[in-house]
């Protein structure tokens, strides 16, 4: 029973970080965007992925090793390849309205 409480104590602490830096760092990303180019609301969704995967990858990588909830099963670091692989994906989903409006306006 300890470790179920433990793990659903994990869960809400994950899912209120998540909430608090995906908003943070979105807000901050729309707010630098919308100075340079024209925002379009769906540009928020590529903003929303870019940041969801950056957490992912921040929390299987660091946070996850002080939370409540211990097991040697799933406390495991990402590989260096699939890190380097999410956070290129994530830069190119942040990146990603930059270019649409750059693409827009030429056409």
């Amino acid at each position: 029973m300890t470790k179920l409480w433990s793990a659903s104590l994990e869960m809400v602490r994950m899912m209120i970080m998540m909430f608090i830096v995906v908003a943070l760092l979105g807000e901050v990303e729309q707010r630098i965007s919308s100075t340079l180019i024209q925002w379009q609301d769906f540009y928020g969704l590529f903003l929303l992925a870019g940041n969801l995967l950056l957490f992912f990858v921040v929390y299987r990588n660091k946070l996850q090793f002080h939370g409540w909830y211990r097991s040697s099963e799933t406390q495991r670091k990402l590989s260096g390849k699939v890190t380097r692989g999410c956070i290129t994906v994530a830069i190119v989903l942040i990146l990603t309205p930059v270019v649409l409006s750059g693409i827009r306006t030429v056409f």
